[in-house]
């Protein structure tokens, strides 16, 4: 209870309090986005399957569908991950990655049976996903890791997240591209359906074995 003296806060009480508010600012704010993007998520995949058409055009939507719920789970993965290895004074633009990506993350959604706006609106969201990574490599700068030896193979996974991003940002550009320009949008669409599989095998395939190397770097003979 207070009873009218001063709270007194030196250096290691105010880095320990900045230390214990980033990570529950940065998941509160990303469990209400992922908790309103998974809530539209199924309300419009219901909305397709309602009538249970063989014929209709929403059959047509669940690769879309699935991929949307592959990048909700890569989001909420990464993020938990996040808030792990990069704890320390939160920034305006760990905020503002946030509700860009959660922004970006729900608006393709919409437009499950739209491939022409889903390919573009999911090009706008890896690439801010790429800008995402590139945050974490700047904060990294300000951070150091014992051994020495983790901060290297850290620095090493998010550059590859990047470059997974911006193939996918491209491959998704490009397959808009092939529907406004109606140049063979059918067959050029299922191969970067194929592809963007693929490549989301590729990134679950290297972060678990990026976490299986740098694991054992943090544990240390007593």
């Amino acid at each position: 209870m207070f009873d009218g003296n001063k709270i007194q806060i030196d250096s290691t009480e105010y880095i320990n309090r900045i230390n214990k508010n980033f990570p529950s600012t940065i998941l509160t704010l990303i469990n209400i986005i992922q908790g309103v993007a998974f809530f539209i998520l199924v309300t419009k995949t219901f909305k397709n399957f309602i009538q249970f058409d063989p014929t209709s055009i929403c059959y047509t939507c669940i690769p879309y569908i699935l991929i949307i719920l592959g990048n909700l789970i890569i989001v909420s993965f990464e993020y938990t991950w996040f808030v792990g290895m990069f704890t320390g004074p939160i920034s305006y633009l760990d905020i503002l990655t946030v509700y860009i990506l959660g922004f970006s993350e729900i608006f393709p959604m919409y437009y499950i049976n739209d491939p022409y706006i889903w390919w573009i609106s999911s090009s706008v969201f890896y690439f801010f996903g790429a800008l995402a990574f590139c945050n974490s490599l700047y904060k990294l700068k300000y951070i150091a890791y014992k051994p020495s030896e983790a901060k290297d193979l850290v620095k090493r996974s998010l550059k590859k997240n990047v470059a997974l991003a911006m193939v996918l940002a491209f491959l998704c550009l490009a397959v808009h591209i092939s529907f406004h320009y109606k140049l063979y949008e059918g067959i050029v669409s299922n191969v970067g359906l194929c592809f963007v599989f693929i490549i989301f095998i590729i990134f679950v395939f290297s972060e678990y074995t990026f976490f299986k190397k740098i694991a054992p770097k943090f544990v240390y003979n007593q």
